[in-house]
Protein backbone atom coordinates (compact mmCIF):
# COMPACT_ATOMS: atom_id res chain seq x y z
CA UNK A 1 0.00 0.00 0.00
CA UNK A 2 1.23 3.47 -0.79
CA UNK A 3 2.70 5.86 1.74
CA UNK A 4 0.52 8.75 2.95
CA UNK A 5 2.88 11.33 1.42
CA UNK A 6 2.46 9.95 -2.09
CA UNK A 7 -1.07 8.59 -1.86
CA UNK A 8 -3.09 9.44 -5.00
CA UNK A 9 -6.38 11.29 -4.78
CA UNK A 10 -9.60 9.33 -4.29
CA UNK A 11 -10.97 10.27 -7.71
CA UNK A 12 -7.79 9.12 -9.46
CA UNK A 13 -8.03 5.78 -7.62
CA UNK A 14 -11.68 5.37 -8.63
CA UNK A 15 -10.82 6.15 -12.26
CA UNK A 16 -7.93 3.69 -12.19
CA UNK A 17 -10.05 1.02 -10.49
CA UNK A 18 -13.78 1.59 -11.15
CA UNK A 19 -14.65 -1.67 -9.41
CA UNK A 20 -14.33 0.22 -6.09
CA UNK A 21 -17.59 2.02 -6.93
CA UNK A 22 -19.39 -0.57 -9.06
CA UNK A 23 -18.98 -3.57 -6.73
CA UNK A 24 -20.69 -1.88 -3.73
CA UNK A 25 -23.38 -0.62 -6.11
CA UNK A 26 -23.94 -4.19 -7.32
CA UNK A 27 -24.24 -5.32 -3.69
CA UNK A 28 -27.07 -2.80 -3.13
CA UNK A 29 -28.84 -3.98 -6.30
CA UNK A 30 -28.61 -7.62 -5.18
CA UNK A 31 -30.07 -6.82 -1.76
CA UNK A 32 -33.00 -4.96 -3.34
CA UNK A 33 -33.66 -7.72 -5.87
CA UNK A 34 -33.66 -10.62 -3.42
CA UNK A 35 -35.37 -8.78 -0.54
CA UNK A 36 -38.46 -8.36 -2.72
CA UNK A 37 -39.50 -11.91 -1.81
CA UNK A 38 -39.10 -11.14 1.90
CA UNK A 39 -41.24 -7.99 1.52
CA UNK A 40 -43.88 -9.93 -0.43
CA UNK A 41 -44.01 -12.72 2.16
CA UNK A 42 -44.38 -10.21 5.02
CA UNK A 43 -47.12 -8.33 3.17
CA UNK A 44 -45.08 -5.15 2.81
CA UNK A 45 -45.83 -5.18 -0.91
CA UNK A 46 -48.69 -6.70 -2.87
CA UNK A 47 -46.74 -6.73 -6.12
CA UNK A 48 -45.53 -10.19 -7.24
CA UNK A 49 -42.36 -8.95 -8.93
CA UNK A 50 -40.63 -11.85 -10.66
CA UNK A 51 -39.52 -9.46 -13.43
CA UNK A 52 -38.42 -6.90 -10.82
CA UNK A 53 -36.35 -9.57 -9.04
CA UNK A 54 -34.80 -10.73 -12.31
CA UNK A 55 -33.94 -7.21 -13.44
CA UNK A 56 -32.09 -6.36 -10.24
CA UNK A 57 -30.23 -9.65 -10.04
CA UNK A 58 -29.01 -9.64 -13.66
CA UNK A 59 -29.28 -6.13 -15.11
CA UNK A 60 -28.42 -4.63 -11.73
CA UNK A 61 -26.18 -6.90 -9.65
CA UNK A 62 -24.53 -8.94 -12.39
CA UNK A 63 -24.10 -5.99 -14.75
CA UNK A 64 -22.60 -3.68 -12.11
CA UNK A 65 -19.93 -6.24 -11.26
CA UNK A 66 -19.25 -6.97 -14.94
CA UNK A 67 -18.91 -3.27 -15.85
CA UNK A 68 -16.70 -2.57 -12.83
CA UNK A 69 -14.46 -5.50 -13.69
CA UNK A 70 -14.22 -4.65 -17.40
CA UNK A 71 -13.53 -0.95 -16.87
CA UNK A 72 -10.76 -1.93 -14.46
CA UNK A 73 -9.27 -4.83 -16.41
CA UNK A 74 -9.42 -3.73 -20.06
CA UNK A 75 -7.00 -0.78 -19.72
CA UNK A 76 -4.54 -3.06 -17.93
CA UNK A 77 -4.69 -5.86 -20.48
CA UNK A 78 -4.43 -3.45 -23.41
CA UNK A 79 -1.93 -1.11 -21.68
CA UNK A 80 -4.02 2.00 -22.36
CA UNK A 81 -5.15 4.98 -20.25
CA UNK A 82 -7.47 4.25 -17.35
CA UNK A 83 -11.05 5.50 -17.21
CA UNK A 84 -11.50 9.26 -17.34
CA UNK A 85 -13.68 11.06 -14.81
CA UNK A 86 -16.45 11.66 -17.36
CA UNK A 87 -16.39 8.02 -18.45
CA UNK A 88 -16.68 6.76 -14.89
CA UNK A 89 -19.43 9.27 -14.12
CA UNK A 90 -21.42 8.43 -17.24
CA UNK A 91 -21.30 4.68 -16.57
CA UNK A 92 -22.38 5.17 -12.95
CA UNK A 93 -25.20 7.54 -13.96
CA UNK A 94 -26.57 5.10 -16.56
CA UNK A 95 -26.44 2.20 -14.10
CA UNK A 96 -28.15 4.09 -11.28
CA UNK A 97 -30.85 5.67 -13.45
CA UNK A 98 -31.60 2.32 -15.08
CA UNK A 99 -32.25 0.59 -11.75
CA UNK A 100 -34.05 3.65 -10.33
CA UNK A 101 -36.41 3.47 -13.34
CA UNK A 102 -37.11 -0.18 -12.51
CA UNK A 103 -37.97 0.75 -8.91
CA UNK A 104 -40.38 3.40 -10.20
CA UNK A 105 -41.92 0.78 -12.54
CA UNK A 106 -40.73 2.48 -15.73
CA UNK A 107 -39.58 -0.82 -17.20
CA UNK A 108 -39.15 0.39 -20.76
CA UNK A 109 -37.00 3.31 -19.62
CA UNK A 110 -34.98 0.95 -17.43
CA UNK A 111 -34.28 -1.34 -20.39
CA UNK A 112 -33.39 1.59 -22.64
CA UNK A 113 -30.90 2.92 -20.09
CA UNK A 114 -29.46 -0.59 -19.69
CA UNK A 115 -28.91 -0.68 -23.46
CA UNK A 116 -27.29 2.77 -23.28
CA UNK A 117 -24.97 1.56 -20.50
CA UNK A 118 -23.66 -1.30 -22.59
CA UNK A 119 -23.33 0.84 -25.69
CA UNK A 120 -21.21 3.19 -23.60
CA UNK A 121 -19.05 0.32 -22.24
CA UNK A 122 -18.54 -0.90 -25.81
CA UNK A 123 -17.40 2.61 -26.76
CA UNK A 124 -15.05 2.57 -23.76
CA UNK A 125 -13.60 -0.77 -24.91
CA UNK A 126 -13.30 0.20 -28.60
CA UNK A 127 -11.44 3.42 -27.79
CA UNK A 128 -8.90 1.48 -25.75
CA UNK A 129 -8.60 -1.29 -28.30
CA UNK A 130 -7.54 1.29 -30.90
CA UNK A 131 -5.00 2.73 -28.44
CA UNK A 132 -3.66 -0.65 -27.32
CA UNK A 133 0.03 -1.27 -26.81
CA UNK A 134 -0.53 -4.96 -26.08
CA UNK A 135 -2.92 -7.36 -27.86
CA UNK A 136 -5.65 -8.90 -25.71
CA UNK A 137 -5.59 -12.65 -24.97
CA UNK A 138 -7.56 -14.74 -27.49
CA UNK A 139 -10.11 -15.56 -24.77
CA UNK A 140 -11.28 -11.95 -25.01
CA UNK A 141 -13.33 -13.03 -28.04
CA UNK A 142 -15.95 -13.82 -25.40
CA UNK A 143 -15.95 -10.22 -24.17
CA UNK A 144 -17.13 -9.27 -27.65
CA UNK A 145 -19.72 -12.05 -27.39
CA UNK A 146 -20.97 -10.56 -24.12
CA UNK A 147 -21.32 -7.13 -25.72
CA UNK A 148 -23.27 -8.60 -28.65
CA UNK A 149 -25.65 -10.45 -26.32
CA UNK A 150 -26.16 -7.31 -24.21
CA UNK A 151 -26.89 -4.95 -27.09
CA UNK A 152 -28.92 -7.38 -29.21
CA UNK A 153 -30.81 -8.69 -26.18
CA UNK A 154 -31.68 -5.27 -24.78
CA UNK A 155 -32.76 -4.06 -28.22
CA UNK A 156 -35.06 -7.06 -28.62
CA UNK A 157 -36.54 -6.52 -25.15
CA UNK A 158 -37.49 -3.03 -26.29
CA UNK A 159 -38.64 -4.21 -29.74
CA UNK A 160 -39.54 -7.92 -29.50
CA UNK A 161 -39.28 -9.78 -32.82
CA UNK A 162 -42.40 -11.67 -33.91
CA UNK A 163 -42.38 -15.41 -33.35
CA UNK A 164 -39.27 -15.47 -31.13
CA UNK A 165 -40.43 -16.02 -27.56
CA UNK A 166 -38.36 -14.22 -24.90
CA UNK A 167 -35.28 -14.06 -27.13
CA UNK A 168 -34.10 -10.72 -25.77
CA UNK A 169 -34.74 -11.69 -22.15
CA UNK A 170 -32.73 -14.92 -22.45
CA UNK A 171 -29.78 -13.19 -24.13
CA UNK A 172 -29.65 -10.64 -21.32
CA UNK A 173 -30.35 -13.06 -18.45
CA UNK A 174 -27.82 -15.69 -19.55
CA UNK A 175 -25.84 -14.71 -22.65
CA UNK A 176 -24.02 -11.71 -21.17
CA UNK A 177 -22.67 -13.35 -18.03
CA UNK A 178 -22.03 -16.71 -19.69
CA UNK A 179 -19.83 -14.93 -22.24
CA UNK A 180 -17.89 -13.03 -19.57
CA UNK A 181 -17.52 -16.19 -17.47
CA UNK A 182 -16.08 -18.00 -20.48
CA UNK A 183 -13.52 -15.18 -20.75
CA UNK A 184 -12.66 -15.14 -17.07
CA UNK A 185 -12.71 -18.89 -16.57
CA UNK A 186 -10.49 -19.61 -19.57
CA UNK A 187 -7.87 -16.98 -18.77
CA UNK A 188 -7.87 -16.16 -15.06
CA UNK A 189 -9.94 -18.99 -13.60
CA UNK A 190 -7.44 -21.68 -14.56
CA UNK A 191 -4.66 -19.64 -12.94
CA UNK A 192 -6.53 -19.05 -9.70
CA UNK A 193 -7.33 -22.76 -9.47
CA UNK A 194 -3.72 -23.69 -10.26
CA UNK A 195 -4.71 -25.56 -13.44
CA UNK A 196 -2.69 -23.48 -15.91
CA UNK A 197 -0.21 -25.59 -17.88
CA UNK A 198 3.03 -23.64 -17.53
CA UNK A 199 4.91 -26.23 -19.60
CA UNK A 200 2.71 -25.51 -22.64
CA UNK A 201 3.21 -21.79 -22.08
CA UNK A 202 6.99 -22.24 -22.06
CA UNK A 203 6.91 -24.27 -25.28
CA UNK A 204 4.81 -21.55 -26.98
CA UNK A 205 7.24 -18.84 -25.92
CA UNK A 206 10.14 -20.69 -27.58
CA UNK A 207 8.17 -21.54 -30.70
CA UNK A 208 8.74 -19.59 -33.89
CA UNK A 209 6.85 -16.33 -34.45
CA UNK A 210 4.91 -17.71 -37.44
CA UNK A 211 3.96 -20.83 -35.53
CA UNK A 212 2.73 -18.82 -32.53
CA UNK A 213 0.73 -16.51 -34.79
CA UNK A 214 -0.91 -19.50 -36.50
CA UNK A 215 -1.82 -21.01 -33.12
CA UNK A 216 -3.25 -17.68 -32.00
CA UNK A 217 -5.41 -17.42 -35.12
CA UNK A 218 -6.67 -20.97 -34.66
CA UNK A 219 -7.54 -20.23 -31.03
CA UNK A 220 -9.41 -17.07 -31.95
CA UNK A 221 -11.32 -18.88 -34.70
CA UNK A 222 -12.18 -21.76 -32.38
CA UNK A 223 -13.39 -19.45 -29.62
CA UNK A 224 -15.40 -17.43 -32.16
CA UNK A 225 -17.18 -20.60 -33.32
CA UNK A 226 -18.06 -21.52 -29.74
CA UNK A 227 -19.32 -17.97 -29.14
CA UNK A 228 -21.43 -18.25 -32.29
CA UNK A 229 -22.89 -21.52 -30.98
CA UNK A 230 -23.83 -19.80 -27.73
CA UNK A 231 -25.48 -16.94 -29.64
CA UNK A 232 -27.40 -19.22 -32.02
CA UNK A 233 -28.64 -21.38 -29.12
CA UNK A 234 -30.90 -18.56 -27.94
CA UNK A 235 -32.45 -18.19 -31.40
CA UNK A 236 -33.14 -21.92 -31.63
CA UNK A 237 -34.75 -21.93 -28.18
CA UNK A 238 -36.85 -18.84 -28.92
CA UNK A 239 -38.01 -20.25 -32.26
CA UNK A 240 -39.89 -23.04 -30.47
CA UNK A 241 -37.14 -25.66 -30.00
CA UNK A 242 -36.23 -25.21 -26.33
CA UNK A 243 -34.44 -28.50 -25.68
CA UNK A 244 -32.09 -28.40 -28.74
CA UNK A 245 -31.33 -24.73 -27.99
CA UNK A 246 -30.50 -25.43 -24.34
CA UNK A 247 -28.43 -28.48 -25.23
CA UNK A 248 -26.47 -26.40 -27.73
CA UNK A 249 -25.88 -23.73 -25.08
CA UNK A 250 -24.74 -26.29 -22.51
CA UNK A 251 -22.41 -27.86 -25.08
CA UNK A 252 -20.84 -24.50 -25.99
CA UNK A 253 -20.20 -23.51 -22.37
CA UNK A 254 -19.02 -26.99 -21.33
CA UNK A 255 -16.69 -27.22 -24.32
CA UNK A 256 -15.01 -23.96 -23.33
CA UNK A 257 -15.01 -24.19 -19.55
CA UNK A 258 -14.94 -27.93 -19.01
CA UNK A 259 -12.90 -29.27 -21.94
CA UNK A 260 -10.66 -26.46 -23.20
CA UNK A 261 -10.08 -24.67 -19.88
CA UNK A 262 -10.30 -27.94 -17.93
CA UNK A 263 -12.21 -26.43 -15.02
CA UNK A 264 -13.87 -29.74 -14.18
CA UNK A 265 -10.55 -30.88 -12.72
CA UNK A 266 -9.96 -30.55 -8.99
CA UNK A 267 -8.11 -27.35 -8.05
CA UNK A 268 -4.41 -27.65 -7.29
CA UNK A 269 -4.60 -24.76 -4.83
CA UNK A 270 -6.31 -25.84 -1.65
CA UNK A 271 -7.97 -22.76 -0.16
CA UNK A 272 -11.68 -22.34 0.71
CA UNK A 273 -12.17 -19.44 -1.72
CA UNK A 274 -10.60 -21.45 -4.53
CA UNK A 275 -12.93 -24.40 -3.93
CA UNK A 276 -15.96 -22.09 -3.92
CA UNK A 277 -14.81 -20.59 -7.21
CA UNK A 278 -14.39 -24.09 -8.65
CA UNK A 279 -17.89 -25.05 -7.46
CA UNK A 280 -19.32 -21.97 -9.17
CA UNK A 281 -17.88 -23.11 -12.52
CA UNK A 282 -19.38 -26.58 -12.00
CA UNK A 283 -22.79 -25.14 -11.06
CA UNK A 284 -22.74 -22.90 -14.13
CA UNK A 285 -22.29 -25.89 -16.45
CA UNK A 286 -24.51 -28.27 -14.48
CA UNK A 287 -27.39 -25.78 -14.38
CA UNK A 288 -27.41 -25.50 -18.17
CA UNK A 289 -27.55 -29.28 -18.59
CA UNK A 290 -30.22 -29.77 -15.92
CA UNK A 291 -32.39 -27.09 -17.56
CA UNK A 292 -32.08 -28.92 -20.87
CA UNK A 293 -32.82 -32.37 -19.42
CA UNK A 294 -35.82 -31.20 -17.35
CA UNK A 295 -37.47 -28.62 -19.64
CA UNK A 296 -40.70 -28.50 -17.61
CA UNK A 297 -38.72 -27.31 -14.58
CA UNK A 298 -36.39 -25.01 -16.49
CA UNK A 299 -37.28 -21.74 -14.66
CA UNK A 300 -36.38 -23.36 -11.33
CA UNK A 301 -33.42 -25.44 -12.49
CA UNK A 302 -31.90 -22.34 -14.08
CA UNK A 303 -31.05 -21.24 -10.54
CA UNK A 304 -28.22 -23.79 -10.42
CA UNK A 305 -26.58 -21.50 -12.97
CA UNK A 306 -27.96 -18.21 -11.64
CA UNK A 307 -27.32 -18.64 -7.88
CA UNK A 308 -24.71 -21.39 -7.60
CA UNK A 309 -22.92 -20.26 -10.76
CA UNK A 310 -23.29 -16.54 -11.43
CA UNK A 311 -24.00 -15.41 -7.86
CA UNK A 312 -21.28 -17.36 -6.09
CA UNK A 313 -18.73 -16.67 -8.83
CA UNK A 314 -19.34 -12.92 -8.76
CA UNK A 315 -18.80 -12.78 -5.00
CA UNK A 316 -15.59 -14.81 -5.12
CA UNK A 317 -14.11 -13.07 -8.18
CA UNK A 318 -14.86 -9.64 -6.75
CA UNK A 319 -13.26 -10.71 -3.49
CA UNK A 320 -10.13 -11.78 -5.36
CA UNK A 321 -9.98 -8.51 -7.33
CA UNK A 322 -10.39 -6.39 -4.20
CA UNK A 323 -7.81 -8.29 -2.15
CA UNK A 324 -5.24 -8.26 -4.95
CA UNK A 325 -5.65 -4.56 -5.78
CA UNK A 326 -5.77 -3.45 -2.15
CA UNK A 327 -2.67 -5.28 -0.97
CA UNK A 328 -4.55 -7.87 1.12
CA UNK A 329 -3.20 -10.95 -0.63
CA UNK A 330 -2.92 -12.96 2.58
CA UNK A 331 -6.69 -12.85 3.13
CA UNK A 332 -7.25 -14.90 -0.03
CA UNK A 333 -5.51 -17.83 1.64
CA UNK A 334 -7.47 -17.74 4.91
CA UNK A 335 -10.52 -19.65 6.12
CA UNK A 336 -12.39 -16.60 7.42
CA UNK A 337 -15.90 -16.45 8.89
CA UNK A 338 -16.84 -14.29 5.92
CA UNK A 339 -15.87 -16.85 3.28
CA UNK A 340 -17.66 -19.61 5.23
CA UNK A 341 -20.86 -17.54 5.40
CA UNK A 342 -20.62 -16.69 1.70
CA UNK A 343 -20.37 -20.38 0.84
CA UNK A 344 -23.05 -21.64 3.22
CA UNK A 345 -25.43 -18.74 2.52
CA UNK A 346 -25.21 -19.19 -1.25
CA UNK A 347 -25.60 -22.97 -1.18
CA UNK A 348 -28.55 -22.76 1.23
CA UNK A 349 -30.18 -20.11 -0.96
CA UNK A 350 -29.82 -22.44 -3.96
CA UNK A 351 -31.14 -25.49 -2.08
CA UNK A 352 -34.19 -23.61 -0.80
CA UNK A 353 -34.95 -22.13 -4.22
CA UNK A 354 -34.97 -25.64 -5.72
CA UNK A 355 -37.11 -26.96 -2.84
CA UNK A 356 -39.73 -24.28 -3.49
CA UNK A 357 -40.56 -26.07 -6.76
CA UNK A 358 -41.63 -29.19 -4.84
CA UNK A 359 -43.54 -27.52 -1.95
CA UNK A 360 -45.85 -25.27 -3.92
CA UNK A 361 -48.12 -24.76 -0.90
CA UNK A 362 -45.19 -23.04 0.85
CA UNK A 363 -43.72 -21.47 -2.29
CA UNK A 364 -43.50 -17.82 -1.17
CA UNK A 365 -42.23 -18.55 2.40
CA UNK A 366 -39.49 -20.78 0.95
CA UNK A 367 -38.55 -18.07 -1.57
CA UNK A 368 -38.32 -15.63 1.34
CA UNK A 369 -36.09 -18.06 3.26
CA UNK A 370 -33.90 -18.47 0.19
CA UNK A 371 -33.64 -14.67 -0.09
CA UNK A 372 -32.60 -14.42 3.57
CA UNK A 373 -29.80 -16.94 3.01
CA UNK A 374 -28.60 -15.08 -0.10
CA UNK A 375 -28.70 -11.80 1.83
CA UNK A 376 -26.57 -13.36 4.58
CA UNK A 377 -23.97 -14.29 1.94
CA UNK A 378 -24.14 -10.76 0.48
CA UNK A 379 -23.79 -9.04 3.86
CA UNK A 380 -20.89 -11.32 4.86
CA UNK A 381 -19.18 -10.40 1.57
CA UNK A 382 -19.81 -6.69 2.13
CA UNK A 383 -18.51 -6.68 5.70
CA UNK A 384 -15.32 -8.45 4.62
CA UNK A 385 -14.64 -6.73 1.33
CA UNK A 386 -16.28 -3.30 0.97
CA UNK A 387 -14.08 -1.59 3.63
CA UNK A 388 -11.02 -2.80 1.69
CA UNK A 389 -12.25 -0.92 -1.39
CA UNK A 390 -11.51 2.44 0.23
CA UNK A 391 -9.14 4.54 -1.93
CA UNK A 392 -6.45 4.51 0.77
CA UNK A 393 -5.91 0.80 0.08
CA UNK A 394 -4.12 0.62 -3.24
CA UNK A 395 -1.32 -1.71 -4.25
CA UNK A 396 1.21 -0.03 -6.56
Amino acid sequence: MTDNAVRPSAISVFCKEPYRLFFPLGFIYALIGSSHWIWFHLGWTEHYGAAFHGFFQIQGFGTAFAVGFLMTALPRFLETPFARVWELGTALLLSITSTASAVLDYSRTADALFLALFLFVVLFAVRRFHQRKCPPPPEFVYVLSGFIHAIAGAAMILYPPDGLYKLGERMVQQGILLSFIMTFGSYLGVRLLGLHNTRVQTIEIHAGEDNRFSKLKLKVMGFALIALGLFVSFWIEAAGHPVPGRVMRALAVTLQLGVIAGLVRLPRRHFPAVYLLWLSFLFTMAGLWISAVFPAWEPTMNHFTLIGGFGLMILIISMRVTLAHGGFEEYWLKTSAGIVLIGIGTLMALALRICAQFWIEHYIPILAASAICWNIALIAWALCIVPKMAPRYIEE
